[in-house]
């Protein structure tokens, strides 16, 4: 991962994904954007992001890349568990 583009006016909190020699391949899914800060703020460039599979035309152009995200354990930070993945209501019962 390489990297960030924070000059986006849709989005202030923009990842994008580029290659080592700067072409860029896409954007973080906006779920992961909160997680993966949380990971760079430790551990600027633990994150390796791997193209797993090209899916060819006619599949639309935001999926065409599907990629694989490493990184290492720290401890404490938890894959979805910032507030926004979090149930809205708590102890619902279904009926």
């Amino acid at each position: 991962m390489n990297g960030c583009e924070f000059q986006n006016e849709y989005d202030s909190k923009a990842l994008m994904l580029t290659t080592k020699d700067h072409h860029i391949l896409g954007y973080c899914p906006k779920y992961l954007i909160n997680y993966v800060f949380e990971i760079v703020k430790y551990q600027p460039h633990s994150i390796d992001v791997r193209v797993e599979r090209v899916n060819l035309p006619p599949t639309p152009l935001i999926f065409r890349l599907f990629c694989k995200m490493s990184y290492p354990d720290l401890g404490d930070i938890k894959p979805f568990s910032q507030e926004e993945c979090q149930p809205i209501i708590q102890n619902c019962v279904v009926q």
